[in-house]
Formats: structure tokens, sequence, C-alpha cells
């Protein structure tokens, strides 16, 4: 593989890859009325005319990607179609970068072990994909809060720790608050690559967030590790919406309502979030979605055949 292979596929590793670090270890939860106000305030803020606000940090080899929004469906049926790993496989699923994804079922009914598959945005075997697994847990600390936490320990290129995070309270209305963010932490060799990336595949990709330079007139969209991170949070942020508005779509016609309907939420930032046309994604996604069913399958029998 080359170097400019390697980059790219690590920035597609990155687009997935969420770290827990101890600079984010304190950040105050959602369902905490200072939190909210604050989350509600930024929503108010947006720039995109949708009640969606999207924002990044980045410290020394550490940046972290964050969404707040506001979803036109009741906390309830929030929790209920969000609260079981099965449902984040087919939300993560939906995204460029992620290739297959399954989960087995811990001892305890809010735990799951999930196994990532991530790679470039085409048809890939999962041979040639980067493998990622991750710790399910399902909060229940305090009432009417959703909390959703996918740890990892280690992955390719030098990454290590990761760490997703889902959040949703009552947003009024009938509707959701609902917080998706992740962060990652990152060494030298991955800095050395996403340089490459940053220097030629992702030279003119941007963000959501307006960075002001010397004056106003020179402010534009983010960059970097922050452009990156913002517009793979927000890649995230519209699987799950596409998930929920989804729900009752009949079976059969389901998967591909959900596809189309987060292709459609993603033209609506064609700057940002443009990678493939519609065909070739349905068709990719469509793929990927067989293999994943089959793996699921193959990984519940065996579970079944090991139990005493």
């Amino acid at each position: 593989m080359s170097v400019r292979a390697a980059a790219v596929g690590l920035a597609g590793l990155l687009c997935v890859a969420a770290a827990w670090t101890e600079a984010c270890a304190a950040d105050a939860l959602l369902h905490l009325p200072e939190e909210r106000d604050a989350a509600l305030a930024a929503i108010e803020r947006t720039p995109f005319g949708e009640g969606v606000h999207v924002d990044s940090e980045e410290q020394e080899r550490w940046a972290r990607g964050t969404v707040v929004a506001l979803v036109p469906h009741p906390f309830d049926a929030v929790v209920s179609a969000l609260g079981a790993p099965s449902a984040w496989c087919q939300v993560a699923l939906l995204h460029l970068n992620v290739k297959a994804c399954f989960y087995v079922n811990g001892e305890h009914v809010d735990e799951a072990h999930v196994r990532l598959y991530v790679g470039r945005k085409r048809f890939q075997s999962l041979e040639d994909t980067d493998a990622i697994d991750l710790q399910w847990r399902l909060g229940t600390e305090v009432a009417d809060h959703l909390r959703i936490r996918l740890d990892g320990d280690s992955g390719p290129y030098g990454t290590r720790t990761f760490r997703m995070e889902i959040e949703a309270v009552p947003g009024g209305n009938g509707g959701s608050l609902v917080r998706f963010r992740y962060s990652l932490e990152y060494g030298a060799t991955t800095n050395l690559l996403m340089g490459i990336y940053f220097a030629t595949a992702g030279r003119n990709k941007v963000g959501f967030s307006i960075e002001e330079a010397e004056g106003e007139t020179d402010a534009d969209y983010v960059r970097g590790f922050r452009g990156m991170m913002e517009r793979n949070t927000m890649r995230f942020h519209l699987a799950l919406q596409a998930y929920l508005d989804t729900r009752e779509v009949a079976p059969a016609q389901r998967l591909d309502q959900r596809l189309r309907r987060w292709f459609q939420l993603t033209e609506r930032h064609p700057r940002q979030l443009r990678e493939l046309d519609l065909e070739t994604y349905l068709e990719m996604k469509h793929r990927e979605h067989e293999r994943q069913s089959s793996l699921q399958e193959r990984i519940d029998e065996r579970v079944r055949q090991s139990s005493p």
C-alpha cells in the first residue's frame, strides 16, 4: 500500500474512531439544565436553517466533533428505537466508511460487544478493511435521559481508546434533543499520514464551523482535523435521523427508504458531505447490508451453539 493510500484509508478509519481521553472525561451530561440550555441556545444560532448545531475542538493530537439537534420524534420513541445494539449496527452502516457491523449481547441487557469494519468509500472485502472492537453500553443514570456509549481500547495506525456517545432528552413540542459526539487521540504515525491526506485528497474538504482569520472578510469553514471531525460527526447524526424517520416504514421497503433518506439529508450540505451519487451509494450499501445480515446470522448461530 502506498503512503497516500494509507493516508486516505486512515481518514476513513478516523471518520468512525472515537477516543475518550481525560480531556473530555468531565463533560457535563445533556440532562443537566445548564447543558441542555447551552445546547438549545447553540441550535438557535445555527446558520443552516434547521435545528442542528455542529462544533469541534482540537488540542495537541486530540480532536472532537459534536452535533446537537432537535429531532421531531418523541423521547420514548427515540429510546425504543435506539436502545439496543442491533439498532446501532443498522445506524452505523449508513455511513460511507462503515462496511459492516455485528454485535454479541453481553451478560447484562445493557451491554454488548460490537465490531465495526471501516474502510474506503467503495465496496470492499472485509479482509481489506480495519476492524474496531467496542463495548456497547446503555446508560440509565437518571429518568428521561438516554445515554449510549461505545468504548474500545485500540485500533490501526496507532489509534486507541475509542468512544462514541449518543444522548437524548425530551426536547419540547413532542420532540427530542439529541447529541452525538466523538473524539480521537492520535500519535506520530497518524499525524504524519493525516498531514499527507490534508495536503492531497482532503485539501479542499471543509467542515461546518466558521473560522475567522485576520478579519471578518476572511472567515471560512474550518479545515483539517476539525473539518474532518465535523463532517463525519454530521454523517452519523444524519444516520440517526434517517433511522428514526423510517422506523414506521414497512420492513420490505425500510432499508431502501432509510438509505435514500440518509442520502437526501446529506445532500442539504453538498460542499461538506457530497462524495458519491445516489445510485452508487445505494448499490454499495445494499450489498454491504446483505453481507452484514449474513454475518450477524452466523454470529448468532455461533453464540447459540456455544450456550450451555
